[in-house]
Formats: C-alpha cells, structure tokens, sequence
C-alpha cells in the first residue's frame, strides 16, 4: 500500500503545473481508472495523493476534466474522502473537486 502512496505521490507531482505532463500521463491506458480505484480503496495517504494527482492531472484542461468526469466513480470517491479523510486528505480532495469543477481553462 505504501507504493500506491508513492507513485500517486509521484504522479500529483509531475503533473503540477505541467499540462504536457499530465495529457501525457492521462493518455496512459488505464491510469485515470487506477488512480480513482486508489481513491476508494487506499490507505488515507494514497487517498490523499491520488486525489492531488486527479486534481492536477485536469487543472486548465477540459478535455482531461471530461475524462476524469467520464470515469467511473471519480466524482464519488473524492466526495467520499472529503467527507471521511483526514485532513490532509480532504483538502487535496476539494482541491480536486474545486478543478475539476473550474470554468478557467487554458
């Protein structure tokens, strides 16, 4: 589980402020699916980091927001740990949340 943690850690900060990296990652075969299974399933802090990832994989791209929204469960599971995470977890899940639902793109 510690690994699940790392690599969505990983991947939450290649796609930071690197839209190239993030349609990159997204275009990945299953790597959207993968980290929202970890946002249901993983410990507290792969949950955290995994919902980063999410959040700054659609940050300023609607065609990566449509895939996220398109995936299923996505929305759900970051409500979930907004609700039930720590607090660590919760503010990286409304982060997510707030992009995705964000009318500024570039």
């Amino acid at each position: 589980e510690a690994a699940k943690g790392n690599a969505c850690y990983l991947i939450a900060n290649l796609a930071e402020f690197n839209p190239q990296v993030s349609a990159r990652i997204c275009h990945i075969q299953d790597a959207v699916p993968a980290l929202v299974e970890v946002v249901h399933s993983g410990t507290d802090f792969a949950r955290s980091n995994a919902s980063r990832a999410l959040g700054n994989l659609v940050h300023g791209s609607t065609t990566l927001k449509k895939q996220v929204f398109g995936t299923e469960g996505a929305v759900r599971g970051l409500v979930r740990v907004a609700q039930d995470g720590k607090d660590k977890s919760r503010g990286n899940a409304c982060m997510a949340i707030g992009n995705l639902c964000d009318e500024d793109d570039a």
